[in-house]
């Protein structure tokens, strides 16, 4: 189904990684509620790490593998020039 037909039959899009789902996660007061604030804060700062890790993973096979074209890590550049954090939300 294209973005048109799902906008068009209002069917929102899921979120596209870790970071995106636990930033809904953090406005949905149902879950905040039921778990609590204690649980629910550790549960988000612990995924949040996770996702943290992951993108750090990523990161080391690329330098690894030699994908960013450069020599060092404040070098790193997309194919738009642009740094690294934007690199790290393409992954």
């Amino acid at each position: 189904m294209s973005h048109r037909e799902r906008r068009h039959l209002r069917i929102d899009e899921l979120p596209g990684n870790l970071s995106e789902a636990l930033d809904e996660l953090e406005k949905d007061d149902l879950v905040r509620d039921t778990l609590g604030d204690h649980l629910f804060e550790h549960f988000v700062a612990a995924k949040r790490e996770e996702w943290l890790d992951y993108i750090k993973a990523r990161l080391a096979v690329g330098d690894r593998i030699g994908i960013w074209g450069c020599t060092g890590p404040d070098q790193r550049k997309d194919d738009q020039g642009h740094g690294d954090w934007r690199i790290w939300w393409r992954l």
